[in-house]
Order: structure tokens, then sequence, then C-alpha cells
């Protein structure tokens, strides 16, 4: 869980069912309407109620940007989603965003987020100090 004093770690707000797929390798891009920082180095994954801890984290092997269509062709088959709930999450988007899963880490003890800092679950990201993320999972 080395992160350099240049990049940055976010925090993800997502749905335990994809959470978990994440954990399990289901799921080997998570897609977004919002652009991730460019320095992006690692993503912290909060599931969402009724899971609300932190469960794990992986790094981020890229972050391609690209209209819905070009991103479900590249990357459909690794999102563990369908092709209508893809469609409907991006409807009136004319650019997306597919963030590809490096290693992941499952905590063996899930944190809740007041044991990381004062930090409230984000609505889609946000972004952490690397010294708080070093500090506060590696012993997890």
């Amino acid at each position: 869980m080395d992160s350099s004093a240049d990049t940055r770690v976010a925090l993800l707000s997502l749905h335990p069912e994809w959470a978990q797929a994440i954990l399990d390798g289901r799921k080997t891009v998570e897609f977004r309407r919002l652009a991730p920082a460019h320095d992006i180095s690692h993503v912290v994954i909060y599931a969402t109620r009724p899971v609300g801890h932190v469960v794990g984290y992986f790094t981020v092997a890229s972050v391609t940007s690209g209209s819905p269509t070009s991103l479900w062709t590249r990357f459909g088959g690794q999102g563990a989603i369908s092709r209508r709930r893809f469609r409907t999450y991006f409807r009136s988007r004319s650019t997306g965003y597919a963030i590809e899963v490096g290693e992941v880490v499952r905590l063996k003890d899930p944190v809740a987020l007041h044991d990381i800092g004062d930090i409230r679950p984000p609505q889609n990201f946000c972004y952490l100090p690397t010294s708080t993320f070093n500090l506060s999972l590696a012993a997890a």
C-alpha cells in the first residue's frame, strides 16, 4: 500500500453488491460519470448501508474516458453490470470514465469512517490525505 506524495487516494462509495464484486474479482472496472483526479493511485472502497464501512481498497491500473458506447464496447464484460443498467446510469451523458481495478486488498476487519477521520460517506468520491490512507488502513 505504498503511495507516493504526488498521487491521490480516493474514497469511493459503492453499494454493497458492487463492493463485493470488486473484492471477489468479478468486477474489474468501476464506471463513473464524473472524472476522477488524473493522479489517483488507490481507491478506498466504502460499502454503503447496510454495511456502512470501508471494506477494502485497490490500486488504479488506469482510467479511461470515452463515450458510454465506447466504454461499454471495451469494458462492458468487466463491469458486473447489465447493459440496461449501464445505459440507465449514463443516460444523457456524452462522456464517462472507466477506472480499471489493479491489485485488490480486502480488509480482514471492516473499518468505520470515523476511525479513519472526520469523514462522511461521499455521494460519489472524495480524496483522502495519503497519510490518512497509510496510517488508518495499514494495520487493518
